[in-house]
Order: C-alpha cells, then sequence, then structure tokens
C-alpha cells in the first residue's frame, strides 16, 4: 500500500478518492462535534479535528460515530481509504483507522493546524463593532466599565 503525505495530497486536483493509498498523521486539535440529520432522515454527526504529518496540516472530518474514540489529541494514526476534498480529509464508514508510528510534528505545523480547528476571531476597534453586522464573531480589546442587565456591555477602548 501506498502511503503519501497531506502535501502531496494538497497538490492533487479536484475531490480524489485513495482506496489504495495511506496517510500517516497525527491529531493535533480536536475540534467540536456537530450533530445533524441525514438526507436520509438519520440523526448523525460529525468531528472535526486538524491533523498533520510533519509536511503539512489540515482539517480532517470523521463521520462514523464508532471511531469517534480512536480520535485523540497527541496521537499518531494511519489512515487508508479517505476521500480528499479541497483542503480536508474526509473519514467515512469506509475509512480504515490504525494506531501508528509517532509522528514528530514542527511547532510551525502545531500552530497552523490549531488555527485551522479554532481561527482566532479578528480584532476590531469600537467604530468597527458598532457598524459589524449582529453575531458576528470578533474580540474588542479594552475594559468592561458597565454590565446591564440585558448583557449589552459598554466598553472602554484602551
Amino acid at each position: 500500500m501506498q502511503h503519501r503525505t497531506l502535501k502531496e495530497l494538497q497538490k492533487s486536483k479536484g475531490d480524489s478518492p485513495y482506496p489504495t493509498t495511506m496517510v500517516k498523521v497525527n491529531v493535533v486539535k480536536v475540534g467540536h462535534t456537530a450533530s445533524f440529520t441525514s438526507s436520509s432522515g438519520d440523526k448523525a454527526a460529525m468531528l472535526n479535528f486538524s491533523v498533520s504529518d510533519g509536511t503539512e496540516a489540515m482539517i480532517a472530518t470523521l463521520s462514523d460515530e464508532s471511531q469517534f474514540g480512536k480520535v485523540r489529541e497527541g496521537r499518531s494514526l494511519t489512515i487508508r481509504n479517505f476521500l480528499v476534498k479541497g483542503n480536508r480529509l474526509v473519514l467515512s464508514k469506509m475509512t480504515k483507522i490504525m494506531a501508528g508510528q509517532t509522528i514528530q510534528v514542527p511547532e510551525i505545523l502545531k500552530t497552523k493546524a490549531v488555527t485551522l480547528i479554532m481561527p482566532v476571531s479578528p480584532s476590531k476597534t469600537l467604530k468597527e463593532v458598532e457598524e459589524s453586522p449582529v453575531r458576528t464573531i470578533m474580540t474588542v480589546k479594552g475594559e468592561i466599565i458597565k454590565v446591564k442587565k440585558n448583557l449589552i456591555l459598554k466598553l472602554f477602548h484602551m
């Protein structure tokens, strides 16, 4: 069975299945589990996490709930029978996930992998906050000077 790197997989064009290819990765950060109703009306869940193999970092999604327990931060895995969609590994019930050899991931790729699964919210000024659409996620630097009952915060810009 042929082993490929994440960098090689990202260079490939289009959405491609890899039934005869293996990839060895380290789980850097486990994200959230999204629950949804499938097209057939069944309840389902999808685990989002980021991985790196030392050459690149990518997002991975796993839709087979019976394999969620195999995905833990710091664990090295060998994965077979997966899809690549854009810059994402797509793992399903057909995917084989096995324990793999320990992979050393450079700090820069660990940081990239964490940012992929937990992106930093943009930092805004108070004026930009006032002009932003409702429910926009952002970071505001300042000091809370008053909290009203309806949870509106008045911020003092530093």
